[in-house]
């Protein structure tokens, strides 16, 4: 280092004083280290000290590695920015960094830098003499990661066996690109084995013609087994359909209706190649698997292109779907699929739609599609007047299976108040059974409460247990507070409603708020409720005391006598103990009767805080009141009787 340049940056005023104050920052928890303690490669690369480690490495400073360098480290190591810093690495410790890890590392990640440092200097082209294949057959590869590597000759291109990962059109374009040999039909092998297992929708384009004549002489030597791939490209399935000459008219069917059934394909051209060119003939039980898999996997192109062009006259009568399908994960996904107008089409055709729209739509409300539906169906499979019916078919003695609690259960689920509304209007009347519906009510969603609040202005559920199961649900939930309200109100009108519960739910849970709702309503008078709850009060939080002694004074009469005190100090509640000393004065002349009570509790502090209210405390007579089990009370006592 320049000694004057160092001297001029430490004598200048401000930043000497700037860098002082920085180091004496640095040192205060005496966690920093000195000059000569760094020594920790992997430390200095990533925390970006290039500068430091080039210097300790010219200095022939003794820095230290791990010759058991994970993957994790490598990586750190090897992403470091300054080409240099590589280079002097894999110098130095060519036994931590063989070039093969490196190779494996820089693919994995996409690292440029490392392969341009060490192949400038020479060093990857010794690795085509010990190559090793650093590829993972369903990784994929940066194009500029492979041209990087091709062109500081890590490779030698003779053949294609050993590139075996998931291509791109642009990392086979380089691959092919760099071909040193004559392409013969070796290499036509392994390049159509690569392009097959390949994902990618237009993989075929980057082969370059004359290679693609020499593949299609030789693509009738690939195995069955081995064409048995989801072939994303449509035009490299054709390409195969067309030149494998050892196909049996099985094993294309076979192939066939397995492109065509396969989620990530483009469906389209390839029907249209194998009716249109081929002249593959389909049997009805093909075409009825081939229109289920559509909907399956909701591959609107290829179903339109079925009903529309090449079967514009059949019949969906008996194509029959599992309600899942109707109500799978990806709800954007199904609801574009199923459109007005190609809804239409599938009812024109007879297509049973009737689940879809019990599924969907019921939870979607009254929705064109869904008042579509509802007229399609009402005539035959709906009647309204009291229950709901869907009949499997029209056959006079056809079963009848009862939906009209899925149906109602869906907007309860859903809180669908405008289908709900719509079902009453078209005559629903509510029946007692139908009160098991109040166990499907989401309570949480943003709609519930209009939902609820209707359901009370109908006079539904008629009975008292079904609020009370409603308001024991929520109080172990964060709830709206006008639904609790709501609910409150609702079971204050039948005559056995007892509020203690639910009172002593409200202090047991801190709830304020509900607690507050509660004496809104007037629903309780402390005078008669006392001595149900005091156990529970006696637990609660320092707020709910004051909100109730603000509202009961009664309660300030009680909280101070003797018998909720104990309560209290068995309840390990230190806060309340002190706010009631402190606000009523309270001194202890005996404790003889809260031996017991502090026996019970596990709180020293709360001890303490008695012992300083009356100093003649008996800590033997404490000690045999604590239970075997109570720890922490005996140890404490024990600890307190030794010293005395």
């Amino acid at each position: 280092m320049d000694k004057q340049l160092f001297s001029k940056v430490f004598n200048h005023k401000y930043l000497g004083k700037n860098i002082f104050e920085q180091v004496s920052e640095i040192q205060q928890d005496k966690n920093s280290l000195h000059y000569e303690e760094i020594k920790d490669i992997v430390w200095m690369v990533k925390n970006k000290h290039y500068t430091l480690f080039k210097e300790k490495l010219r200095n022939n400073e003794l820095v230290s590695i791990n010759s058991n360098l994970n993957v994790s480290i490598m990586y750190t190591i090897l992403k470091a920015e300054d080409k240099e810093v590589i280079v002097e690495l894999y110098e130095r410790y060519k036994e931590v960094f063989p070039i093969e890890d490196v190779i494996k590392i820089c693919i994995q990640f996409s690292l440029i830098i490392p392969i341009q440092a060490l192949g400038q200097r020479g060093y990857l082209s010794y690795g085509k003499k010990e190559w090793q294949n650093p590829f993972s057959p369903k990784g994929k590869v940066d194009p500029e990661v492979l041209k990087c590597l091709i062109e500081y000759n890590y490779f030698e291109i003779e053949s294609l066996d050993a590139f075996k990962f998931s291509h791109t059109p642009e990392t086979l374009k380089i691959l092919l690109d760099s071909i040193k040999v004559p392409f013969n039909e070796t290499m036509a092998l392994q390049l159509l084995n690569l392009i097959i297992k390949s994902r990618h929708q237009s993989i075929l384009n980057a082969v370059p013609q004359e290679y693609l004549h020499v593949c299609s002489e030789v693509v009738s030597k690939l195995r069955f087994a081995s064409l048995q791939a989801e072939f994303r490209d449509p035009n490299l399935f054709i390409f195969i359909l067309e030149n494998h000459t050892l196909l049996t008219p099985d094993q294309r069917k076979a192939m066939s209706i397995r492109i065509l059934t396969n989620k990530n394909q483009q469906h389209v051209e390839i029907i249209k190649y194998l009716l249109d060119v081929d002249q593959m003939p389909f049997y009805p039980n093909e075409i009825t698997l081939l229109i289920s898999s559509c909907f399956e996997n909701l591959s609107k192109p290829l179903l339109d292109y079925i009903l529309d062009e090449w079967r514009p006259n059949l019949r969906l009568d008996d194509i029959h779907l599992e309600s899942e399908m109707y109500s799978k994960s990806k709800k954007t996904q199904v609801k574009e699929f199923y459109q007005f107008e190609f809804i239409d089409k599938l009812l024109d055709r007879g297509f049973d739609l009737f689940k879809y729209w019990i599924i969907q739509h019921s939870q979607e409300g009254t929705t064109d599609i869904f008042m579509m539906l509802w007229n399609k169906f009402a005539p035959h499979r709906v009647r309204v007047q009291g229950r709901i019916l869907f009949r499997t078919s029209e056959a006079a003695d056809s079963q009848e299976q009862d939906i009209t609690i899925e149906l109602l259960r869906r907007c309860f689920i859903t809180c669908n108040l405008s289908l709900l509304k719509f079902l009453i209007s078209q005559g629903y009347t509510f029946q007692e059974e139908d009160t098991n519906l109040w166990n499907s009510l989401h309570f949480k969603l943003e709609n519930t409460y209009e939902f609820t609040k209707y359901l009370v202005e109908i006079g539904f559920p008629q009975n008292e247990s079904a609020w009370d199961d409603l308001l024991n649900e929520m109080f172990y939930d964060s709830l709206d507070e006008r639904l609790f309200k709501l609910a409150i109100e609702r079971a204050m009108t039948f005559p056995d409603f007892q509020v203690d519960s639910y009172l002593g739910y409200s202090i047991a849970q801190n709830d304020l708020d509900k607690l507050k709702t509660l004496y809104q309503l007037n629903t309780f008078d402390l005078t008669n409720n006392f001595s149900v709850i005091e156990k529970v009060l006696a637990k609660s939080n320092l707020e709910i005391i004051k909100f109730l002694s603000e509202k009961f004074h009664y309660l300030d009469t009680q909280i101070h006598r003797d018998s909720f005190i104990k309560h209290v100090i068995a309840s390990d509640n230190f806060i309340l103990l002190k706010y009631i000393a402190t606000h009523f004065n309270k001194k202890f002349e005996s404790l003889d009767s809260f031996y017991e009570s502090l026996g019970k509790c596990t709180c020293p502090a709360i001890v303490d805080y008695v012992a300083s209210l009356c100093p003649s405390i008996d800590y033997v007579k404490l000690k045999k009141e604590i239970q075997s089990e109570n720890r922490v009370m005996l140890d404490y006592v024990n600890k307190i009787l030794n010293q005395n």
